[in-house]
């Protein structure tokens, strides 16, 4: 893993919900709202939560992801390019056909397009990170991730 350079007073402005408090309204001139949803249950195993920050300009967006203990996203692939920066506790990482990754505050994850992969929060620890992607991409979900592709961090 690569450490990031994205500020961490940025990181925990993209973090202000929980699941159980209302959202804050961006006031800053580039944004246009912050809001928080739970993720579809048919793309994840667990419970997780995402919060959007819709920039006002370009094609780039932001969103912080938030995954309870054992939650993780289904095998799945993105159109465009996605990087992904760990902001709170400790998550997982997979590639198909690779090892398990452990993906840690700071830690940044550049997947290229077309890459069938899962991420989501380790057995012991709640994980966050902030997902970076542009408008244009669509993602192909596929299967759940088996209790045992997930029990197989070394």
């Amino acid at each position: 893993m690569k450490k990031g350079v994205v500020p961490l007073a940025f990181i925990h402005f993209l973090m202000a919900c929980q699941p159980d408090e209302n959202c804050l309204v961006a006031k800053e001139s580039n944004a246009q709202a912050i809001e928080a949803k739970q993720v579809p249950s048919e793309t994840i195993t667990g419970f997780a939560w995402v919060q959007t920050l819709r920039l006002g300009r370009g094609d780039t967006l932001l969103q912080e992801v938030h995954f309870e203990p054992e939650a993780r996203h289904y095998w799945h692939a993105h159109s465009e390019p996605e990087v992904l920066i760990g902001t709170t506790g400790t998550g997982y990482y997979q590639e198909k056909d690779k090892p398990i990754q452990l993906v840690q505050v700071g830690d940044t994850v550049r997947i290229k397009p077309k890459v069938m992969h899962w991420h989501g929060a380790t057995s012991a620890s709640r994980f966050s990170h902030t997902r970076i992607y542009l408008k244009t991409d669509t993602v192909i979900w596929t299967i759940p991730v088996t209790e045992s592709q997930y029990d197989g961090y070394r």
